[in-house]
């Protein structure tokens, strides 16, 4: 699924506005919409459109979490999921709690 489809489904979740709203605003039909929104590609022109009534309803997308990589060898793979395990955790559930758990740990300032 394209960017403007996925913001266009979290715009009317987080607004609660329906599908036949929606299309009301934007002089088409509420079958267009839910084309659009499943397999047919959005027009460039109808784009700038949904994104302007997104705007003027006060909507900003969320922003995505940060993603960080760290290259581990397998040995510590598996000791990182026996931990996470133990915990009832998945390992990137595990991860964020210890370096959360890290990052409050108080640290003098050179």
């Amino acid at each position: 699924m394209d960017d403007i489809k996925t913001r266009l489904k979290d715009f009317l979740k987080a607004t609660r506005m329906t599908r036949e709203e929606l299309a009301r605003r934007s002089g088409v039909k509420k079958s267009q919409i839910d084309k659009w929104l499943s397999k047919v590609p959005i027009p460039a022109s109808r784009v700038k459109f949904f994104e302007l009534i997104m705007k003027d309803c006060g909507y900003t997308a969320p922003e995505a979490p940060a993603e960080i990589r760290v290259r581990i060898h397998p040995s510590q793979w598996e000791k990182f999921k026996s931990e996470a395990e133990l915990h009832g955790l998945t390992v990137n559930e595990w991860t964020v709690s210890v370096l959360d758990a890290h990052a409050s740990i108080p640290c003098r300032r050179r």
